[in-house]
């Protein structure tokens, strides 16, 4: 259950940054192929991928490595959004 409380905006601003701050770093930590749970709201996967490259110049037919991050919502999450 959701309670409401009165912040200032500068408290909101901090608490945001710090969460924002802490998601990134540890984003940057996740190993290909793993998960991290975003409270009970869903998950983030780090996958990695590859393309070659296609574009003239002296990196075509190079294979390219990148990582995809993606979010899974939770079950209750989609339940909060349909309603």
């Amino acid at each position: 259950m959701i309670t409401l409380s009165h912040y200032s905006q500068k408290q909101k601003k901090d608490a945001r940054d710090l969460a924002v701050t802490d998601l990134i770093n540890s984003l940057k930590k996740l190993k290909n192929g793993e998960t991290i749970r975003f409270g009970n709201l869903g998950t983030f996967e780090k996958t990695q991928h590859q393309i070659k490259n296609s574009l003239p110049g002296k990196n075509h037919g190079k294979t390219l490595l990148f990582y995809r991050i993606s979010f899974r919502t939770s079950s209750l999450l989609k339940r909060e959004i349909d309603k």
